[in-house]
């Protein structure tokens, strides 16, 4: 097991627990996240107490100012960062489990703050005493029974002193709110705030098995988006559900978390008629037609013309425009030729070819969200599109040759069809 310590009391007493009572392999792990002039002094502090109970411990440095993202605050650069470190201090240590020192008292503060800026169920179950090779093992204890162990065990610790900080919001959350709930409404109330959490979790975990059922009932095939669902069967889901699915096909699709005020409100998009786009985060967008749903990434490179030389009689061109292998074979015209789904007939005059994206007002058997994403053969005044209607086109005689047009989509591992 991976325990992660900063020095703290809280930290310091789960290293001290998990010394007595877990017997498999253990090695500490500290990040100094180099924004405070004691941190060195923590730093110190952890291998030191690591080298007096014979624990391997592995201290690293950053600077954490100039790791944020754009957007990104002090404290989620800091959440990042860190367990980042941790996820790779594991890995190369090849331990099974990371444990972190969360209490009921966090938990509290967690809930409170996910009520504050405006949560669901998801939110309400807070921090789960486990996920994944995540452990939480003090996720029951108060904070002061753990120094109450310090104390009576002698083993000392450091204080970290921007956890006194009120400019950060869980600092407020932490010294003013909770203490005026526990004096002025419930003593209790961290307690309280836990077995609500862990009430939570198990209508959550419920929804969450019946999304992934869902999800293979929703799932359709499509080209090039992420992921396509029956928008027909989608809308026939109870909201809460409609939004579990959602926030799993985005943990699957390993999208940014959309926040539950928007996640609703794509939820309710999804029942309502007429076609849509929805921004998701990033550049991923929810694009809607009457009866599909396709998650699909903006701004992808297939987007462009690729322009080809004249064709020659009898001549057979492949190329690859974004995602697709675009294939041309040329012959002298003998008339109009019917259209096929993903292949037909063009008429060419024998100026240059050129692929464009499809027009979304294209008629076209393709979502109009996906239209963007497939190529169009244009020679001259004559085209050639996927699915395209052959009953609105008239027969392209009089051409000097015509062109059998044919497409297939590029599923190789090296070739991300959504890639920016």
């Amino acid at each position: 097991m991976l325990i992660a310590i900063s020095g703290g009391g809280d930290s310091v007493a789960l290293a001290g627990l998990l010394r007595r009572y877990w017997r498999g392999r253990q090695v500490w792990a500290h990040l100094d996240h180099g924004i405070r002039k004691e941190s060195s002094r923590d730093a110190l502090f952890v291998s030191e107490l690591a080298s007096r109970w014979g624990i391997p411990c592995v201290v690293e440095r950053v600077s954490l100012p100039a790791l944020r993202e754009r957007g990104e605050s002090l404290e989620m650069a800091g959440r990042r960062v860190r367990y980042g470190f941790l996820e790779r201090t594991a890995s190369n240590a090849s331990l099974a489990f990371i444990a972190l020192a969360h209490t009921a008292d966090d938990q509290a503060e967690t809930l409170l703050l996910h009520l504050a800026r405006g949560t669901g169920i998801w939110g309400l179950a807070g921090m789960p005493e486990r996920r994944g090779n995540w452990v939480r093992p003090l996720a029951t204890f108060r904070r002061e029974e753990l120094r109450s162990f310090l104390r009576e065990e002698g083993i000392s610790w450091v204080e970290d002193l921007s956890n006194q900080d009120r400019m950060f919001l869980r600092n407020r959350v932490r010294h003013d709110l909770i203490p005026w709930f526990e004096t002025h409404l419930n003593p209790a109330f961290s307690l309280r705030a836990q077995a609500l959490a862990a009430e939570a979790r198990q209508v959550r975990e419920r929804l969450a098995g019946e999304a992934e059922q869902c999800l293979r009932w929703l799932a359709r095939e499509a080209f090039p988006v992420l992921a396509c669902w029956d928008r027909r069967s989608a809308s026939s889901l109870p909201l809460p559900l409609r939004m579990e699915a959602l926030r799993l096909q985005g943990r699957i699709l390993g999208l940014p978390t959309l926040e539950c005020r928007r996640c609703e409100e794509l939820a309710q998009r999804i029942g309502q008629p007429g076609r849509f786009r929805f921004p998701w985060r990033g550049r991923v967008e929810v694009c809607a037609s009457t009866e599909l749903l396709g998650f699909r990434v903006v701004g992808n490179k297939a987007e462009e013309s690729l322009r080809l030389p004249p064709p020659g009689e009898g001549v057979r061109v492949v190329c690859r425009w974004g995602c697709w292998e675009v294939g041309i074979q040329t012959k002298k015209s003998q008339g109009f030729l019917s259209w096929g789904e993903r292949s037909g007939w063009l008429g060419c005059s024998g100026e240059d070819l050129t692929l464009v994206p499809m027009g979304e007002d294209e008629s076209s058997s393709i979502p109009w969200w996906a239209r963007r994403a497939y190529p169009s053969v244009r020679c001259g005044e004559e085209c050639w599109y996927p699915g395209m209607d052959a009953s609105k086109r008239g027969s392209p005689g009089g051409c000097a040759m015509i062109a059998r047009v044919s497409i297939r989509p590029i599923l190789s591992r090296e070739v991300d069809p959504c890639a920016p």
